[in-house]
């Protein structure tokens, strides 16, 4: 149970975070290659609304994060594994163009929240294949 997940964890450094949603959505599975970066996307998902939706807009849009939402702790780490199995078993990988854009996806949000900016970057790629053919590290 929850093999992609305990993967990335156990081997490849990833970090693994939870949350309930301030604004209902339910309870957050997140797992990303830098916590810190992880603690940013939580942080926006508390933010005033004007934020969080400038933060949702630019992040949400993205299917090939790993970041998901389920009713309960269960159900989101079920769907974050489902997510993850879903994946190209090479994506799982500290080292791979997956693990990359998460890390710089992250930072980009990083930088938009500390200078209120959210244009300061293009749209995510929507779907995985979309990042593999243009990637955004």
């Amino acid at each position: 149970m929850f093999e992609c997940i305990n993967r990335l964890i156990t081997i490849h450094d990833f970090s693994l975070q939870s949350w309930n949603d301030r604004y209902g959505k339910g309870i957050w599975a997140c797992i990303s290659p830098n916590e810190f970066l992880l603690d940013e996307f939580r942080e926006c998902t508390s933010d005033g609304d004007i934020d969080m939706i400038n933060a949702s807009d630019y992040i949400e849009t993205a299917e090939w994060l790993p970041f998901v939402t389920g009713k309960d702790f269960t159900d989101a780490l079920n769907l974050l594994e489902k997510f993850l199995s879903s994946l190209p078993q090479e994506m799982l990988d500290s080292n791979s163009i997956w693990s990359l854009s998460i890390y710089k996806a992250l930072q980009n949000l990083q930088e938009m929240r500390r200078k209120s900016t959210y244009n300061l970057y293009n749209k995510l790629p929507v779907t995985l294949e979309e990042l593999l053919s243009n990637t955004i590290i």
